[in-house]
């Protein structure tokens, strides 16, 4: 049974709440000594820096940025979610415009079977033919 798929853990978003207690509480730096400058607390959150960057290793021993780390985390999926949620109904929107536009083109035009509408067409759609010779192409004689 090692192919079946693995059942989501309910304990898994309570370790998560679990880390951010500890590390939010944990390591109060009142001074705020040595802490990154924001710009770099959102690049981390947005995961934008190598994982080797030292300021990873700073929110593990400042409170202070840990929580602003996960709020801008926080943050940021909820932004993304946003983002991928208007997308959705643009796509949508497309969809439903195009299959309106197609179903208006076939409901609009006359439907004549396919057919030529008058004799002179009938006769110039019998009488074209199509004639290429390839033999000097592919070098055969003549």
């Amino acid at each position: 049974m090692a192919n079946q798929p693995q059942q989501p853990d309910p304990t898994d978003s309570n370790a998560q709440d679990d880390i951010d207690e500890v590390l939010g509480r944990a390591n109060p730096n009142p001074g705020r000594t040595g802490c990154p400058p924001h710009d770099v607390l959102t690049a981390l959150a947005r995961r934008t820096r190598p994982i080797g960057d030292p300021a990873y290793e700073h929110l593990v021993k400042c409170s202070p940025c840990y929580r602003e780390f996960r709020a801008l985390q926080q943050a940021g999926v909820s932004i993304g979610h946003a983002r991928s949620s208007r997308a959705r109904w643009i796509a949508a929107a497309a969809v439903i415009v195009i299959l309106v536009g197609g179903a208006w083109a076939l409901v609009s035009r006359p439907h004549d079977g396919g057919r030529p509408a008058n004799v002179a067409d009938q006769a110039s759609a019998a009488d074209l033919t199509a004639e290429l010779d390839l033999r000097q192409v592919f070098g055969y004689a003549q």
